[in-house]
């Protein structure tokens, strides 16, 4: 399974570096590209998003046929222009640029280099989404207003929230979280626990630390991350 949209701080590409989920069940409150779940596709995944247009188009993905995703249009001058459910243009427009945290309307004049690869949106990267489409009819995505309205399901919960310094790009990022009480729900969570960050945060202690390749190549970050076990 590859990611479905070039999500800005999403944990596709360094996935692998965290723990398998021990449970049967992932949840993830801060859904954004659930890079992680899409590494263990196979569970039962339940995401949930505050962003509205996020949850339309994962649930329109869950819905989707291969059909459906195919009938999608490549040569477009605007998103806007485009007849589809929003679910879908938001889709496209995440699979315009790399690394955005909102959906683009046209193409950069870098992706109009690469239409023909699987980077971005085009006739390969339609294929290999409505290839994938029917491997997550098993999965849920909800609306929440806020992470404290989820369910304390006995999961592998992976939180990866808007980072402390750096995640204040998102539609609802960093500057909307209390910090502390995070860190206090965190750790009440049934089950297993995995945490993300970026070196420098101080909100939990972390376990783990790892340089990785951010989205712009030459760069690199250190990220973190809290691991525990099972718990109820």
């Amino acid at each position: 399974m590859k990611t479905f949209i070039n999500y800005y701080g999403a944990k596709f590409r360094n996935g692998n570096m965290y723990p398998n989920p021990s449970c049967d069940v992932i949840v993830e409150p801060f859904a954004g590209g659930a890079g992680y779940s899409l590494r263990h596709w196979q569970k039962k995944v339940f995401l949930y998003e505050k962003n509205q247009l996020l949850v339309e188009m994962w649930k329109w993905l869950i819905a989707a046929s291969e059909e459906d995703v195919m009938s999608l249009p490549i040569d477009f001058d605007h998103l806007d222009a485009i007849d589809a459910p929003t679910g879908a243009k938001t889709l496209i427009g995440f699979c315009l640029n790399t690394g955005t945290v909102t959906p683009c309307k046209t193409r950069s004049k870098w992706a109009n280099q690469y239409t023909e690869s699987e980077q971005f949106w085009g006739q390969k990267r339609r294929k290999r989404i409505a290839s994938q489409v029917n491997l997550i009819k098993h999965w849920e995505c909800y609306f929440v207003s806020d992470y404290t309205d989820i369910p304390n399901t006995f999961a592998t919960w992976f939180i990866d929230p808007p980072y402390q310094k750096q995640g204040t790009y998102y539609t609802h990022g960093s500057q909307d979280i209390d910090f502390a009480h995070l860190s206090n729900w965190c750790h009440m969570r049934s089950g297993e626990l995995i945490v993300c960050e970026q070196d420098g945060a101080d909100w939990m202690e972390w376990t783990n630390r790892k340089n990785v390749k951010s989205n712009a190549k030459t760069k690199v970050s250190s990220e973190v991350w809290m691991h525990r076990g099972l718990s109820r």
